[in-house]
């Protein structure tokens, strides 16, 4: 479950979150191995005041691990429904970039919330 990223000592990372899908959605940026979202961005809110873009800065002499998944609820701002967790798919990826599609709606599309991953 989820997309497992990791940050090089002294790196920066930047994750940007699209939502394209119905139902309500939302990208969670956890830290690992503890579990504690760090990020959430949601499709309910709007992006002018609630941020789709994070940004951690690691100034350790160690490695950092995140992951990022996406979960949705099929009634839009339900709070009696639960929450389901998205199927992902890497789209892209290369040494400093990585575009994580989530599917909620069984159209094989990869792209009801995508995560976009850039290391810098």
């Amino acid at each position: 479950m989820g997309q497992v990223i990791q940050m090089l000592p002294h790196s920066r990372m930047t994750v940007c979150v699209t939502f394209n899908g119905s139902g309500e959605n939302e990208v969670i940026v956890e830290d690992l191995p503890t579990g504690e979202p760090v990020f959430r961005a949601s499709s309910r809110n709007d992006p002018a005041t609630e941020s789709r873009v994070w940004q951690a800065v690691n100034d350790s002499d160690r490695p950092r691990a995140y992951r990022i998944l996406a979960r949705r609820k099929d009634a839009r701002v339900d709070p009696a429904h639960p929450w389901v967790n998205n199927a992902d798919r890497l789209l892209f990826g290369n040494h400093v970039a990585r575009v994580i599609g989530y599917e909620n709606d069984g159209d094989e599309a990869f792209n009801d919330a995508v995560a976009t991953v850039v290391w810098h």
